[in-house]
């Protein structure tokens, strides 16, 4: 998960529009970025007021997330089993992962769509928060040149 991704210009156009058509009714949520100063996106859905949107920087999400992507998680919401969360561990790096939580509910399955990681289990003990995903931005496709049609 990028902690200090640009914001993609397509999202920031689409955050412009979204506060020039309706101000007061669309809710804002921030782009974490590291340390740097967070950015303000607009969404015109109910989310909740603790929501935040995280740039994904690697492909273990592929086909279904690539690096570009935006995606907005509620980090005080319960995912339901087979979310796709960010995993937020006590003392690593957080992650975006599918979740499984095991049976006995002391590990959990963090499960890449891409085949070419590996799942790995961790223990509950281990992992400060879950933030499911509520809604996913697309990075826009690159434009095509004249000398492609």
């Amino acid at each position: 998960v990028a902690d200090a991704a640009p914001v993609p210009e397509h999202a920031r156009r689409l955050a412009e529009q979204l506060l020039e058509d309706d101000a007061e009714a669309t809710p804002v949520i921030p782009l974490m970025r590291g340390g740097r100063k967070p950015l303000f996106l607009t969404f015109p859905l109910d989310v909740p007021a603790d929501a935040y949107a995280i740039g994904i920087d690697d492909d273990a999400m592929s086909p279904l997330y690539n690096p570009g992507d935006l995606v907005v998680v509620a980090p005080h919401t319960n995912p339901p089993p087979a979310s796709d969360c960010l995993v937020s561990f006590r003392h690593a790096s957080p992650l975006f992962r599918r979740c499984y939580p095991d049976p006995d509910s002391r590990t959990l399955r963090l499960q890449p769509l891409n085949y070419v990681f590996r799942p790995a289990e961790h223990a509950r003990s281990s992992i400060e928060s879950l933030a499911p995903a509520l809604f996913h931005i697309r990075r826009a496709a690159p434009a095509e040149s004249p000398a492609d049609l």
